[in-house]
C-alpha cells in the first residue's frame, strides 16, 4: 500500500530544515495523497526528507526519505451526513487543482 500511496503523491509544500534536526538534511517536502487504507478515502499527509551526500560538491547527489504518513483528520462535528459529504469530497478529486482545494481547507497547517 506504500509504494501505491507515495506513486500518487503530489508534491504541494516544501520547506527548509533546521540543522538540529539531522546534519546533512537540506529540505522537507510535504506531500499529500488521496487512498483507501481500510478506512475509505482519506487525504494523507507525507513527509519526505532530502538530504545531500557530503562527500559530493554538486548538488546531483540526494537522498529522499520517507518520514511520515499521517492522516488529516476532517475534524467533523455534528451528524453522520456531514462526514459522507466529507468522503465523497475526497473522493471525488480527480486532479491536482481539486486536491490543492481540499487541502487548503482541510489542512491547518498548510501554507
Amino acid at each position: 500500500m506504500i509504494p501505491y500511496i507515495v506513486k500518487n503523491a503530489v508534491l504541494l509544500d516544501t520547506q527548509t530544515v533546521e540543522k538540529e534536526k539531522t546534519q546533512n538534511s537540506v529540505l522537507m517536502h510535504t506531500f499529500y495523497s488521496i487512498a483507501d487504507i481500510g478506512n475509505g478515502v482519506e487525504l494523507l499527509k507525507l513527509y519526505i526528507e532530502e538530504m545531500y551526500d557530503p562527500n559530493k560538491k554538486d548538488d546531483t547527489h540526494r537522498a529522499y526519505q520517507l518520514q511520515n504518513i499521517e492522516k488529516k483528520q476532517f475534524g467533523v462535528k455534528g451528524s453522520q451526513s456531514n462526514s459522507v459529504s466529507l468522503i465523497k469530497q475526497t473522493a471525488s478529486v480527480r486532479n491536482i487543482a481539486g486536491l490543492y482545494a481540499l487541502v487548503k481547507q482541510y489542512d491547518k497547517d498548510f501554507h
